[in-house]
């Protein structure tokens, strides 16, 4: 199947966290599709892509095309792909053979992840104060703001900011 590209008239209906069906202006239906962005940090609103079982099926170069509802449909299913928790505060930091075991409260609520390779999987960005955080299991977690914390919090992590 050959690549397609999304234009005006195409209407998209969210049915699951991050699936679509897209109805083509012909009247043929695509679905179920996964929707990713290409650029999602630097241009979410450009080059989205949407992807079957077997890889990727059409592609949206430009948001504004669409109509509100699927404009809407896609941005949700983004938003919640792309979710990254905000960690509010960090209970504990454990090292455990060798891996480290974070237990913390996120936006999202509480949370107890492993930490492989401190090395590679804690990213701490000195322009902005942000720290980014890659557990075991690939999951992502943010502190937007490390001075913002609490001083319990920051002295936790001070040894890998």
């Amino acid at each position: 199947m050959s690549r397609i590209y999304l234009e005006k008239g195409v209407k998209i209906e969210r049915f699951d966290l991050y699936r679509v069906k897209v109805t083509c202006p012909d009247g043929s239906v695509l679905s179920p599709l996964e929707v990713r962005a290409l650029f999602p940090l630097s241009d979410p609103e450009h080059y989205i892509s949407f992807l079957d079982d077997d890889g990727e099926v059409a592609i949206l170069r430009d948001l504004s095309l669409l109509d509100t509802d699927s404009a809407q449909a896609v941005k949700d299913c983004l938003a919640e792909y792309y979710l990254i928790p905000q960690i509010l505060h960090v209970y504990s930091v454990k090292d455990q053979y060798g891996t480290l075991v974070w237990s913390c409260e996120t936006d999202r609520g509480p949370v107890t992840f492993r930490i492989r390779d401190r090395h590679n999987d804690i990213k701490f960005y000195h322009d902005t104060n942000r720290l980014l955080v890659r557990d075991s299991n690939d999951n992502r977690y943010e502190i937007s703001n490390t001075e913002a914390l609490d001083p319990k919090t920051h002295h936790l992590l001070f040894p890998y900011i």
